[in-house]
């Protein structure tokens, strides 16, 4: 037997037998104490971005047999040799691990990644089958469900969602290339991919391909028509079975058409069930079943057709906080924070601004989810014929609180404002958990229950090591201060509190790993418990059993047939009655018993320490709020620093709190000094817009790099733009510098903001590859490109005059109607239109404009910075 077969045999024999695997732990513990200590050095300096460290500390790789079998050490030093430049040394590092561990699905998963950076596709699909039949359970008599998705973008290489795209259109010849096929497990996986990553074209010939290879396969068939389902293609019955004829699977095609038609009368069932504003219903769905399909496919709302109703009902109805003068979000947010206060801020001890602004992030967050939801709610109602809404539940625990950009609470908004409204609506869910081969359906108690869990996003601060506390009556809370090291260095000593909502220094960069770069002496947090969960308890009602080929409505008795009708159910309805209360009571149990908590300890620390003197940051959180409003308490003073260039919930601050206030730029003391005519108002320009020791020079003989920076036009899917005029705006600019692009002018690149905002993906729906744009992932700090310009669409960029500073202008092209909020003279950034767009970028390509332009931006921005 080959010493690769070994090794795999002698590893699936250990791992399933739950003793081995501990006898083999403690004996690796044991004896490799000091192999272990050194993997957490290299781990330590993984994290934190020393990628030369790294190299320095796995020197010995090949000499020290006990490293050859760690998949991870290989994957640290291969990505740390791409870093440095090493391209070869990364690949062949991965290679060499490849040989050596033939069984690991991570060194497989990271070949792939490779072959997708460097655009060897045909390499590319043989490493990911290799991935995903490496830990696949289909071989081993499972049900495939629904298959995770391999990764949509390249996390430390550079390839993102547009490689899938070109895998998909060249799909037969990338896998003539390789000489391989692809298996069901390939495809399933890539189908979660490709709905993971929004791209419907591709996933309707990806679909028509996987029936092409695979048609007597009904597993496969099921995980099309899932994510069909879960992209809202699915379309009615005969067009599922049109397309699986077309694609040459017709009998599997017939076989699940016949299951779906058979399941048509649960949503006729459904229909007659009367609404009940006091109660909550809940179907659980068998997955991949007949009534599955046909639930997904009657009036059906996922986060997917919410997200896309909610920017047509904008662009349709002119939300106002898209076309608004001011910020009609914050605001609306400040009074509905006012109005909850009112009534709860005397129990807590504290004035009802202070806790308005304890709840106003908060607030905020979540009515960023809840107004599109209400309004959506209202259409439903106002367009629907009467029938039945299902409503997507994501799981029977879902977090409350948590960030609108990751919250699955929304769907909960939709379905409590149809509620309200009268609708006879359900959530409904498809439990995906195991099942044997054979045909299955629900299992599992007769009860279930719902819960609420805390995720406060800005609460609960990231697990650090608490330093020696210097001895001092100076605090600092880092909550939303743009640079906390900054701070320090002009305030020091303070004792540093380790709280939530903390930006690092280099904000949605995700060229490199960030680490803390100060560090913190205290924790005020309460203990996690404080914040409660909310159960709901279910009883089932309803069940939909499969009799003679179709699925049967019954209600049955407490007794033996109860248990008999759940386990063979294909639906089951779950009711409960709802607690007492409205949004408001439902925030203030989750709330006041954690501020409350939190109160306490802060007197305590306050106390011990001898505080007179807190620092926080303007965006206003709930932790420097509470803080704050204790020390003022106590005589202190309370001083402000900044978030951003602009001076950020100016509007929002009690001018009777606070003592001083720094801002970045002179227009935003102004702001400030508006705002608190009795504090002092400075500036500390050098912590977002640090002068560098020298300039970015031109390069002669090199194009003109021009960097469009990606902004945010909406909070989820809440519009703060005109989205369809962004967008529009986006398309016409890069068809302007396409020419410009062809005639070597020019380069485009397209420097995405996080995840959360414009991303490359993002980009590519819109614009395509208009002007051979090229992403760049790295800080505008740190930008490093021939003869570079910044741009920004629509409205001006921070980003903008982190570019001046350096000498780097910077542009702002305007199409329809936008809201700025740049605080800086309007030298500093230069206004373009659609129409004049490309003229200018023809005339800064000439070193002489560029330098001409750059040296007015600088004189401009000096003005503001002193």
């Amino acid at each position: 037997m080959p010493r690769g077969d070994a090794l795999v045999a002698v590893r699936k024999v250990v791992l399933r037998d739950p003793r081995l695997r501990r006898v083999a732990s403690f004996a690796y513990r044991t004896v490799n104490r000091s192999l272990l200590s050194q993997r957490a050095e290299v781990d330590r300096a993984f994290v934190e971005g020393r990628w030369q460290d790294v190299v320095d500390l796995v020197a010995g790789l090949d000499r020290d047999p006990r490293l050859r079998f760690s998949p991870r050490i290989y994957l640290r030093l291969s990505v740390s040799h791409a870093h440095l430049g090493d391209q070869a040394t990364a690949r062949a590092v991965l290679e060499q691990a490849g040989r050596r561990m033939p069984w690991s699905d991570a060194i497989a998963r990271l070949l792939a990644e490779w072959a997708m950076h460097e655009r060897d596709y045909p390499r590319a699909l043989v490493n990911w089958q290799r991935f995903a039949m490496s830990n696949d359970k289909r071989r081993r008599g499972v049900t495939v469900r629904r298959a995770p998705a391999f990764p949509v973008r390249g996390n430390d290489l550079d390839w993102y969602e547009v490689s899938w795209s070109h895998i998909v259109s060249d799909w037969d010849r990338w896998w003539a290339q390789a000489g391989q096929s692809p298996k069901p497990e390939t495809y399933a996986r890539l189908l979660s991919t490709l709905v993971n990553a929004d791209m419907t074209a591709e996933l309707g010939e990806l679909s028509r391909l996987a029936l092409r290879d695979h048609p007597n396969d009904r597993e496969m068939a099921l995980c099309v028509v899932d994510a069909l389902a879960r992209i809202g293609d699915l379309g009615t019955v005969g067009e599922l079975r049109e397309r699986f004829t077309e694609a040459g699977a017709t009998r599997t095609g017939r076989d699940v058409a016949s299951e779906m038609e058979s399941a048509t009368d649960v949503v006729a069932d459904l229909g007659h069930e009367v609404p009940d504003a006091d109660h909550v219903r809940i179907l659980d769905v068998a997955h991949l079943s007949g009534a599955d399909f046909v639930i997904r496919s009657a009036d059906y709302w996922d986060e997917r057709r919410i997200a896309e109703e909610a920017l047509r009902l904008a662009d349709r109805d002119r939300w106002p906080e898209g076309f608004a003068d001011t910020d009609l979000l914050s605001e609306q947010a400040w009074e509905t924070a006012l109005e909850f206060a009112r009534t709860r801020a005397e129990g807590l001890g504290i004035s009802d601004e202070t806790l308005a602004r304890a709840v106003f992030h908060f607030v905020k967050n979540e009515l960023c989810l809840k107004l599109p939801a209400d309004r959506i709610a209202e259409e439903i109602v106002a367009t629907g014929d009467g029938g039945p809404v299902f409503v997507e539940l994501p799981s029977m625990k879902i977090s409350y609180l948590s960030s609108y950009a990751s919250s699955r609470f929304q769907q909960v908004y939709l379905y409590a404002a149809l509620r309200r409204l009268g609708c006879n609506v359900f959530l409904v869910r498809f439990p995906t958990q195991r099942r044997p081969r054979r045909r299955s359906r629900l299992t599992g108690d007769l009860t279930a229950t719902l819960v609420f869990t805390p995720q406060a996003g800005g609460l609960r601060p990231q697990f650090r090591t608490l330093e020696e506390a210097p001895r001092t009556a100076r605090v600092l809370v880092p909550a939303g201060l743009r640079s906390v090291s900054g701070v320090l260095e002009m305030i020091a000593p303070a004792i540093v509190v380790n709280s939530g909502s903390v930006i690092k220094g280099l904000a949605y960069d995700r060229s490199v790993r960030q680490g803390f770069d100060f560090p913190v002496h205290a924790e005020l947090h309460p203990h996690a418990d404080v914040l409660p969960d909310f159960a709901i308890d279910l009883h089932p009602r309803r069940w939909w059993v499969r009799s003679s080929g179709t699925l049967t409505a019954i209600d049955v008795q407490p007794d033996d047939s109860l248990l008999k009708a759940t386990a063979m159910a294909e639906v089951r309805l779950l009711h409960a009655r709802l607690p007492q209360g409205d949004w408001f009571d439902l925030l203030a149990r989750a709330l006041l018993p954690y501020f409350r908590e939190y109160l306490g300890k802060a007197d305590d620390f306050l106390s011990e320490h001898g505080v007179d003197e807190i620092h926080i940051g303007d965006y206003v959180y709930a932790e420097p709020t509470l803080l704050a409003s204790r020390v003022k308490r106590r005589g202190g003073t309370v001083h402000v620093w900044p978030h951003s260039t602009n001076p950020v919930h100016v509007r929002f601050h009690d001018p009777t709190m606070i003592d001083s206030v720094r801002a970045v730029t002179r227009s935003g003391a102004a702001r400030w000094r508006e705002r608190l005519p009795d504090a002092t108002v400075g500036q500390a320009p050098h912590l977002m817009l640090r002068r560098p020791d020298s300039i970015v020079p031109w390069q002669p003989g090199e194009p003109l790099s021009v960097v469009v920076i990606g902004g945010r036009p909406k909070l989820r899917n809440l519009p703060i733009l005109d989205i369809a005029a962004h967008e529009q705006t986006y398309r016409d600019l890069f068809t302007a510098m396409a020419p410009l692009v062809d005639e070597g002018l020019i380069r485009v690149y397209f420097k995405p903001r996080g995840l959360t905002g414009e991303h490359e993906q993002w980009l590519d729906t819109v614009v395509g590859r208009t002007a051979g744009w090229s992403r760049v992932l790295a800080h505008p700090n740190r930008i490093a490109l021939d003869n570079p310009l910044f741009m920004s669409v629509s409205v001006s960029s921070s980003a903008l005059l982190e570019g001046v500073v350096r000498g780097i202008p910077g542009v702002v092209v305007r199409g329809g109607y936008s809201r700025d909020y740049l605080t800086a003279d309007d030298g500093s950034v230069e206004e373009l239109s659609l129409s004049t767009v490309a003229e200018r970028l023809a005339q800064l390509s000439s070193e002489g404009a560029w330098a001409t332009l750059r040296e007015a931006q600088l004189a401009a921005l000096e003005k503001e910075l002193r």
